[in-house]
């Protein structure tokens, strides 16, 4: 809630220096692409250090799994979250 809050009070900022509000759409989506990108990268490498934790150390010993991930899990995830962005710019921008 704190992260929203602040997020709307730089909004109210940019209205209120006389920014046009294209220039803060603009600003609000560029800021949204940008924590996408980090969130997809992060979200990918903790993903799958936490899927060879699990499979390698948590699993029982005479258990035989495989510990290599289809890049196609990288890209469905990656694509969720692209698109989840997508429809909320969208719903935002109307």
């Amino acid at each position: 809630m704190l992260m929203y809050q602040r997020g709307f009070e730089s909004y109210l900022l940019l209205r209120y220096l006389a920014f046009y509000p294209s220039e803060v759409t603009i600003y609000v989506f560029r800021e949204i692409f940008y924590l996408s990108i980090v969130g997809i990268i992060l979200g990918n490498y903790l993903g799958y250090q936490l899927y060879l934790k699990i499979i390698l150390e948590l699993a029982a010993r005479n258990m035989m799994f495989s510990s290599e991930v289809p890049i196609i899990v990288y890209v469905l995830a990656s694509s969720i979250t692209i698109f989840n962005n997508y429809c909320r710019n969208v719903n935002y921008a109307s």
